[in-house]
């Protein structure tokens, strides 16, 4: 029996890099609805810009942010106010994406697991949330890269330097928030090579930046009016 799509993970569609043509982020998801596979497109908040850099940039926080939503369970056609008569379905559905999407010991299988590991034991209002966000996005960029799927032991100490290559020039994150990452993504590579014979943490030698919050964004309002 053929397996049925339940969707397609965000990906965009930058009209060949033609900066005169309107880019979009689009993925495909089944309408609990109809069982119809339909194409969602998202523009807002990408063609304000007009050069490739920027275009780029901000079409590939809007890819982290719904692949990080739809991997999680959440569904254009279910919200806090409409609830469906196959919901029920459609919830058991996401249940089982997620398993098979962890049996092959993941990042995400991981990253689950030592939440597990330190909920009761760090402040659930702060921390946890904390490592939360900054696990997801490192798992939403492996998804965009396309080895999300890979066993944990794929993900070797060049893909960790480019990843933090990528929040320091890419998205200009701060010395704060950049050593944030660091400790909660190496913690968490910590307790798998506790788990796992041979396995070697990644996180060493990776890039950092002085970078203070703000400072970029105001640097270039300055530069602008000079």
């Amino acid at each position: 029996m053929k397996k049925q799509k339940f969707l397609r993970l965000p990906i965009i569609c930058d009209a060949g890099g033609d900066l005169s043509k309107n880019w979009f982020v689009e993925f495909y998801c089944r309408n609990p609805k109809n069982g119809k596979f339909e194409r969602q497109k998202i523009y807002k908040g990408i063609n304000i810009y007009h050069t490739d850099f920027k275009r780029r940039k901000a079409a590939n926080e809007i890819c982290y942010f719904y692949t990080d939503k739809l991997r999680n369970g959440w569904s254009p056609y279910i919200d806090n106010t409409v609830i469906y008569s196959d919901n029920l379905q459609f919830q058991t559905h996401i249940k089982n994406y997620r398993n098979a999407q962890s049996k092959n010991g993941t990042f995400c299988f991981y990253s689950s697991k030592f939440l597990d590991f330190i909920k009761n034991s760090v402040n659930p209002t702060g921390t946890l949330p904390t490592y939360r966000s900054k696990l997801r996005m490192f798992n939403a960029w492996l998804e965009w890269k396309g080895i999300a799927d890979n066993d944990i032991s794929y993900i070797e100490q060049p893909i960790m330097y480019d990843f933090f290559y990528y929040i320091i020039n890419s998205l200009e994150r701060s010395a704060i928030t950049v050593k944030k990452y660091r400790q909660n993504l190496s913690a968490v590579f910590e307790y798998v090579r506790k788990e796992r014979k041979l396995f070697t943490n990644p996180c060493f030698d990776l890039p950092a930046t002085k970078q203070q919050a703000g400072l970029c964004n105001a640097a270039k309002r300055n530069a602008t009016v000079r």
